[in-house]
């Protein structure tokens, strides 16, 4: 980037245009594994053209990167001189250096790194699963609770019944004794009355059949 932007250029600025150039080219690779790999996945709506045309920019972008590099004069290189001839001028031209061989390496194996990886770890349905997954376990966990929660309000409602059958049975004893004492009362009324009253055809008035007569129960009501 120096040596395309120029010497004159101030660092700051050559090593954010190295910065954006390095995120433009490892994007570009990242984009076209993980487009690549939801093509493989059977997703429609990805083109399989659109992540080709990313590999090309990519590859294009280090093209001429490299050939930047390899265009740039030799300094360290030695001046061959005779004793008859003038130093020749320096020619630009092509200078296949390590550093331009070594460029061109970076740039090939960072941005199979990032293709290949996006490729190998993109997989959008298996990460759907995932999120069901996850979805599934949350509704267990609250059908879980939700039955919990079920189970304690029937328990608590068959308690209530049970305690409601036992007061209804408590209050059908008690009403019970009530009327036995009621029917004996009654009785002893009529023996009270005719004693007192000394006649016969009162005394047989009184011991007629009563209009609401006691019936007690076959048996004892159970409690629950």
């Amino acid at each position: 980037m120096a040596i395309a932007m120029g010497d004159e250029t101030e660092e700051p600025y050559v090593v954010a245009v190295v910065l954006g150039f390095t995120a433009t080219v490892l994007f570009l690779a990242h984009v076209a594994g993980t487009m690549l790999r939801d093509r493989k996945a059977g997703l429609t709506w990805v083109r399989g053209f659109v992540a080709w045309i990313c590999l090309v920019v990519w590859f294009g972008l280090g093209c001429t990167a490299f050939y930047v590099r390899l265009t740039a004069e030799n300094d360290t290189g030695p001046v061959i001189r005779t004793d008859d001839a003038p130093a020749a001028a320096d020619v630009p031209g092509l200078h296949v250096t390590p550093t331009a061989v070594m460029l061109a390496a970076l740039y090939l194996g960072t941005g199979l790194v990032a293709a290949v990886g996006a490729y190998l770890s993109h997989n959008r349905a298996y990460a759907a699963f995932r999120q069901a997954r996850r979805k599934q376990a949350r509704a267990a966990g609250q059908a879980a609770t939700g039955a919990l929660a079920f189970e304690l309000a029937t328990g608590n409602r068959r308690l209530q019944e049970t305690l409601r059958a036992a007061a209804d049975g408590t209050f059908a004893e008690e009403r019970y004794r009530r009327w036995a004492m009621a029917e004996e009362l009654k009785q002893y009324a009529r023996v009270v009355i005719a004693q007192r009253a000394a006649d016969p055809a009162l005394t047989d008035a009184l011991f007629e059949p009563d209009r609401n007569p006691f019936q007690p129960p076959p048996s004892r009501p159970s409690l629950p």
